[in-house]
């Protein structure tokens, strides 16, 4: 961890910048749960973390790609991501 002027910054941060990557959030509400959209997330999030964590793509989705195991596949999602971001361009 570097402190620069009293900020905490963390190499992971500075990966992302250099690899240009974005932070993508996938999220699966509880069945009971009532709708929520992406915006409603972002207000969440804006008075608990800094404005720089908050995931740029924000997906909500009813189940996660898993495999036979139920583990998430992450890999997927990515790619799904990607795909879709690639479309919309």
């Amino acid at each position: 961890m570097i402190i620069r002027g009293g900020i905490n910054i963390y190499p992971i941060e500075i990966e992302i910048t250099r690899h240009h990557e974005e932070i993508c959030a996938w999220i699966k509400l509880k069945s009971n749960e009532t709708k929520c959209q992406a915006e409603d997330i972002v207000k969440f999030l804006s008075d608990k973390i800094g404005f720089f964590k908050i995931p740029k793509y924000i997906r909500i989705v009813d189940k996660f790609i898993i495999t036979s195991t139920g583990k998430v596949q992450k890999f997927k999602m990515s790619e799904v991501m990607i795909n879709e971001l690639n479309k919309n361009k």
